[in-house]
């Protein structure tokens, strides 16, 4: 069964944190570490110290291959600060990594200590110091500078008090984001009644995050405008395919950050440094030959995701589009547990195998034809409605796509997903008059979000990896795929 949340590694600690100074019985609780893919010692109950309260580790899944009452304690421990036991800690590189009980092993600066000693509030306090305990847990030695920060936490679901108390709390302490920080799309809350009663709280959330100074671009794809780093700089983010096309693409540097811990470092500006932001963990682990005659970069990143799963691809070379390589990073990270590749002579890191591997690869595998066709569905004309568009669509992206509707009518319903900002700039053209009159709905939402409790639409036939891996009732198809069930042909 498919996961229903799209956070690549929920951190209960975040939220539980800073809910002690607000909680009347200031009751804490401690989780310990759920990653399904990994060795799993006994069940432990931690609860001495609120910097042992981690729920999953740094390249984790937060509930893939959970039973329904590891789900539900979950779920309760977030909403409701309920205590809970999860399986074991987590482990980087394939070492366990041992959760600091005693003294701090980080080295802060002058200005760090400032914060931590409450002399710029105490919510940004207990911010720095969550992002302390988790970068201990991680091996960090210190705090790093952040040029910008993206956030997951952008649907107001009604139960998700904590989240709301704790950001609330930081913005009514005066606290800003430090950087620049955009946020994921919205839910689709006008969508229908299910929806506007699960995201009841979505304009209370929305309210926040301006007071907190958020760039509202609400999109997965922030890179496409309104945060696109340089090569080399330190990020916080939190999408998992703005994580990867940041550290793979552009040659940014960031780990797959929870929901949480991407608001922590927004305000403070800092990260704790390991994983991709160290130049060691940034090789290549793999190498990819590719047996393919038509490239589908969406269902080869799920298909090389899955027989990854954690480690670094090196992909041969391949004259990707910039288009491909978004779809192919968010196959990788969805079906596996990855955050960066590269592809030799394309990508900025690799360029060629004895640099990107730092002497010859030490494994080779292949991709076939066959493996990235089988992901495609059987039955894609049985589908009740067909979307395109996760990760958002930009500009070029929809007019490409939409001038296939020209002159046609769609047989189902058909979603394009776009990035609000250029959404906004496409209405009023000719194409999207002719594309609206094809019978095609342009939105600016998360598709995911949006359709997870649904009246209808049993079959989604979806043009992303992506979309298909998380929601429920969905299929698979190429582009082609979904075009052909929408009724447009070449």
């Amino acid at each position: 069964m498919r996961s229903g949340g799209g956070c690549r590694y929920v951190l209960v600690l975040c939220v539980r944190q800073l809910r002690v100074g607000l909680s009347p019985s200031g009751r804490h609780s401690h989780e310990a570490v759920h990653d399904p893919h990994l060795v799993q010692p006994p069940l432990q109950d931690t609860r001495d110290d609120l910097s042992q309260a981690i729920l999953t580790g740094a390249r984790g899944h937060p509930s893939r291959g959970l039973g329904p009452a590891h789900r539900l304690s979950l779920v309760k421990a977030i909403c409701e600060t309920q205590p809970v036991t999860m399986p074991h800690p987590p482990r980087i590189g394939g070492r366990p990594s041992s959760i600091v009980t005693t003294d701090r092993n980080m080295h802060l600066d002058s200005e760090q200590e400032s914060v931590l000693h409450g002399e710029s509030g105490q919510a940004l306090a207990l911010a720095l110091k969550t992002l302390i305990r988790y970068g201990e847990v991680f091996g960090a030695r210190r705090l790093v500078p952040i040029s910008s920060a993206h956030l997951v936490g952008s649907f107001g679901i009604v139960f998700f008090k904590g989240c709301f108390d704790v950001l609330e709390r930081l913005a009514d302490e005066g606290a800003r984001f430090k950087v620049k920080t955009t946020v994921n799309p919205r839910p689709g809350r006008e969508y229908s009644i299910i929806n506007r009663l699960t995201f009841f709280k979505q304009r209370r959330l929305d309210a926040t995050l301006e007071r907190l100074g958020v760039t509202p671009n609400y999109s997965c794809a922030c890179y496409e405008g309104g945060n696109r780093p340089a090569p080399g700089d330190r990020l916080a983010w939190a999408e998992s395919s703005a994580v990867q096309y940041a550290n793979s693409v552009i040659g940014a540097r960031s780990n797959a950050n929870s929901l949480g811990i991407d608001f922590f470092s927004a305000v403070t500006g800092w990260a704790p440094e390991f994983g991709y932001l160290l130049d060691e963990n940034r090789r290549g682990q793999v190498f990819v030959r590719l047996q393919i005659d038509r490239m589908d970069a969406c269902a080869l990143g799920f298909v090389l995701g899955k027989k990854v799963v954690d480690r670094v691809p090196v992909i041969e070379p391949y004259d990707f589009t910039p288009g491909d390589l978004k779809l192919l990073g968010a196959g990788l990270a969805c079906a596996g547990r990855v955050s960066m590749f590269h592809v030799v002579g394309l990508t900025p890191e690799a360029p060629d195998l004895r640099t990107v591997f730092q002497g010859p690869p030490a494994e080779t595998i292949v991709i076939t034809q066959e493996e990235i066709d089988a992901l495609r569905s059987p039955h894609p004309n049985q589908a009740d409605l067909v979307v395109f568009g996760c990760p958002h669509l930009t500009l070029d992206e929809a007019a490409s796509l939409c001038e296939r509707f020209v002159g046609k009518r769609v047989r189902r319903p058909a979603w394009v997903c776009m990035i609000p900002e250029h959404l906004e700039r496409f209405r009023g053209t000719k194409l999207y008059d002719a594309a609206s009159q094809a019978g095609v709905e342009m939105k600016s939402w998360c598709p995911l979000a949006c359709l997870s409790a649904r009246f209808g639409f049993r079959r989604v036939l979806a043009g992303s990896s992506k979309l298909f891996y998380y929601l429920r009732g969905s299929e698979y198809g190429t582009t082609d795929d979904c075009l052909r069930a929408c009724g447009v042909n070449r």
